[in-house]
């Protein structure tokens, strides 16, 4: 049976009784107010989704994970991952590539998706601050010639755009790689790497230790 207790009144000072009922996972409370229960929230809350933590989301976005989560979890059931890109995009304003990020860390945390699976296979991220301008490590990457500390792996550079981005074509396995340069002083820039579309869970793991192993043999000379 429910349980009665008092709350105090504004006017009279005469207590006004209220209804709440427990059960052994949650408590909710029956005045008039929404309803809420534990259970509903459980499984929100995380630190990253589709390599995407939650301050990084929360300020591109206006939302935390918690948030998207919740808001998708009311749409998920009839809807495809196409069309719950498109709902973001157009209920919420976000931009189509962070439409379809929200909807990858959605699919990873209900587990309809591998975790570092996108749409377009598998991803891997790395970074590293090195003690160089911005020039000259972007000069590291972008001259052939200078680039002996990938040891020998086989790339095109599609895209270069001088001192800030890079765009390049992994031969073995095919595969893209995203590199973005940001100066963090004189001499001091960080190196953010994306490597996407690798066609298995396998090469997750590879990767990551290739590019942490590739990024400490740039050498400050």
């Amino acid at each position: 049976m429910p349980t009665q207790k008092t709350t105090p009144s504004a006017k009279t000072g005469m207590k006004k009784p209220s209804l709440t009922k427990k059960s052994g996972k949650s408590t909710s409370t029956i005045s008039g107010k929404q309803e809420k229960s534990t259970d509903a929230l459980a499984g929100t809350f995380a630190d990253a989704f589709a390599g995407i933590g939650n301050e990084t989301v929360l300020a591109k976005t206006g939302k935390r994970w918690s948030a998207w989560l919740t808001i998708l979890d009311k749409k998920a059931s009839s809807l495809s991952h196409k069309e719950m890109a498109k709902f973001l995009h157009e209920k919420y304003q976000t931009s189509p590539w962070w439409s379809q990020m929200i909807t990858v860390g959605y699919e990873q945390a209900r587990g309809l998706r591998e975790k570092h699976q996108t749409t377009m296979g598998y991803q891997v991220s790395a970074s590293k601050t090195v003690n160089l301008p911005i020039e000259e490590l972007f000069s590291i990457w972008n001259n052939s010639q200078e680039r002996t500390w990938l040891m020998g792996s086989s790339v095109t550079v599609r895209k270069s755009t001088p001192n800030k981005a890079l765009r390049i074509d992994w031969q073995e396995p095919k595969s893209k790689v995203d590199i973005d340069f940001y100066e963090k002083g004189k001499s001091k820039t960080q190196v953010v790497i994306s490597h996407t579309k690798l066609p298995s869970s396998k090469d997750v793991q590879q990767y990551r230790t290739f590019w942490k192993e590739a990024l400490n043999r740039i050498v400050v000379k």
